[in-house]
C-alpha cells in the first residue's frame, strides 16, 4: 500500500514539472523590464561542419578553423592555416581577408582532407 501511495506521490510531483516545460512564452515575458520575467536570450550561433572522419567537426575558435573531438571536446588546429593565410597574401589578398580564408568552415577538402579544393558558398 505504501509503494502505491509513493508512486501516486511522484507521478503527480513528476506530471507538474512536465506541465511547466509546455508553458508558452508571451511578449511580456520575453520584453519585460523586470529581469526576473525577462527571457533572456544571448549568446552567438556558432557554425561548424562535421569532418570526414566522422568522429570531429570543423570549427573556428578564436579566429582559427579546428577539429574539435565531438567525444572529448578536445580541439586542435584543423591544418597549418598560417601557410595558407601566407600564401594568399603572396597574391594580393589582404592580411585580414587571407585569415578569414584560410580558417573558414566552408574549405572543401579532398576524401584524406590532404588538400583543399575549393572554397564552398
Amino acid at each position: 500500500m505504501k509503494k502505491l501511495q509513493w508512486l501516486a506521490i511522484s507521478i503527480i510531483s513528476f506530471s507538474s514539472v512536465a506541465f511547466a516545460q509546455d508553458k508558452l512564452l508571451t511578449l511580456d515575458e520575453i520584453f519585460s523590464p523586470d529581469t526576473n520575467v525577462r527571457v533572456r536570450f544571448g549568446g552567438m550561433p556558432v557554425s561548424a561542419q562535421w569532418s570526414a572522419d566522422g568522429h570531429s567537426f570543423k570549427q573556428v575558435i578564436g579566429g582559427r578553423l579546428m577539429r574539435v573531438d565531438a567525444r572529448t571536446a578536445q580541439a586542435v588546429p584543423y591544418f597549418d592555416s598560417g601557410s595558407l593565410s601566407a600564401a594568399l597574401q603572396s597574391r594580393g589578398v589582404s592580411t585580414a581577408d587571407a585569415n578569414v580564408l584560410a580558417n573558414s568552415t566552408a574549405l572543401d577538402f579532398n576524401a584524406d582532407e590532404s588538400a583543399i579544393l575549393g572554397h564552398k558558398k
